[in-house]
């Protein structure tokens, strides 16, 4: 048999071992509740980052950036299905993040820029924003009562969240309330009475972590400490979430092609590192659920 050949049943036998290993991991030790499907598309080079709610259409909101190209993103607005009911290109900032829409408006953000689009004109198709404004950080963005809160990631150390209020055309407008945010951050999502959560991450293989901070403790400790913030433990690669009626839905970027094998295709050192397992749903989480308090991050959770 031609060498050639039987390398390539080889490399077939392994993707459909390593296929294998990973349903039956994911089904035996998974104990996250699966929500909604990520919109991701076959063979494409997006990555998921940010996470949204519209409420008036009952469908979740997503950003990616493109994997080849950073200055290049999409706001996609699915129902829980992953059924597109729109997609629309973005362009004009460098690795697109986090995400939220309030008042008829949808807010992105990256590289220190937060665009305000129409949110009508978004779902019609229309990637040219009403407004870019300039930001204190620009990693991820969501939205609280007539706040907008944007934070920038830092690996190794706390980071820090800026509050800006809204003027009424929808820009940005800067209040000079900093909040501190625990290392890894990429999305930040509040429930109605203020609690704030961090989706924490960093790394293939490494376990993501959710941190709760209390309304109160938020704002008489400035935002989030070592001993107020209480820890979950979530799947490798967490990013955007948003709170829907008083449940946390979590995205991942672990189903992006990029992501979703090892560096190395070798089947032995594959099986050696245990499956991926990547994400291609959300996951849901009762806010009431059990936490640990005061886990003390450093560098990676």
């Amino acid at each position: 048999m031609d060498l050639r050949l039987r390398l390539d049943r080889l490399r077939h036998l392994g993707r459909a071992l390593r296929g294998l290993l990973c349903r039956r991991t994911s089904a035996s030790t998974d104990p996250h509740e699966p929500g909604a499907v990520i919109p991701l598309r076959p063979d494409s080079t997006d990555v998921p980052q940010g996470l949204a709610w519209d409420e008036a259409h009952e469908e979740f909101v997503y950003t990616f950036y493109d994997a080849d190209d950073h200055s290049t993103g999409w706001v996609v607005f699915a129902d829980r299905d992953g059924r597109v009911s729109a997609r629309t290109r973005l362009g004009g900032l460098v690795h697109y993040g986090g995400i939220t829409l309030h008042g008829g408006r949808t807010y992105v953000c990256g590289a220190g820029a937060v665009q305000v689009h129409d949110t009508r004109r978004l779902r019609q198709g229309v990637g040219e924003p009403l407004m870019t404004t300039r930001v204190r950080a620009g990693s991820t963005v969501t939205s609280h009562r007539d706040g907008l809160y944007v934070t920038g990631f830092r690996r190794d150390r706390p980071g820090r969240m800026y509050r800006y209020d809204l003027d009424e055309d929808g820009a940005p407008v800067e209040t000079g309330a900093v909040f501190t945010v625990p290392p890894q951050t990429q999305g930040v999502a509040f429930a109605p009475d203020g609690t704030v959560y961090f989706s924490r991450s960093w790394g293939r293989a490494r376990r993501s972590v959710l941190t709760r901070v209390g309304a109160s403790d938020l704002a008489e400790d400035g935002g989030w400490t070592a001993q107020n913030g209480r820890d979950t433990s979530l799947p490798p690669m967490a990013e955007g979430s948003v709170v829907v009626d008083g449940r946390l839905h979590q995205l991942y970027e672990s189903g992006a092609l990029r992501y979703r094998r090892h560096r190395r295709a070798d089947l032995a050192m594959s099986l050696l590192r245990g499956p991926l397992a990547p994400r291609e749903r959300l996951t849901v989480h009762d806010l009431g659920g059990s936490q640990t308090r005061g886990t003390r991050t450093r560098g990676s959770p």
